[in-house]
């Protein structure tokens, strides 16, 4: 792995577009599909990966994700009603979780991943 990038989010378009325009240009690299996001974790070091809870096999994605990226936060996005399926990955497979449509203060605390730097 050659350099750390700020922000990896494996997302629906409409949620990786709005997470860019809250987050900020270029502080993150966003992909639809899972196997392309794993791809991308093969060549670079990303600080924080942010998964959304609608993709298929979240846990094992989790795993294959820390196994990838040892070093990166990884977090996960989901609704108020996938939260009972997100919790027990927490401080397992995940480091946190933010419920989605998310609140300001919830924009400053993902934004602060954003620049976190390894």
């Amino acid at each position: 792995m050659t350099r750390r990038d700020d922000m990896l989010v494996v997302a629906e378009r409409l949620v990786a577009d709005e997470l860019a325009a809250r987050v900020g240009p270029g502080r993150l690299r966003a992909y639809s599909d899972p196997y392309d996001a794993l791809g991308a974790m093969r060549d670079r070091c990303w600080a924080t990966v942010l998964l959304t809870a609608s993709q298929m096999d979240l846990d094992g994605l989790c795993r294959a994700v820390r196994r990838l990226q040892r070093d990166a936060r990884v977090l996960v996005l989901c609704t108020p009603a996938g939260e009972p399926c997100v919790r027990p990955l927490k401080g397992k497979t995940i480091d946190d979780y933010f419920i989605y449509p998310l609140m300001e203060s919830d924009w400053e605390a993902l934004s602060a991943e954003g620049s976190r730097t390894g």
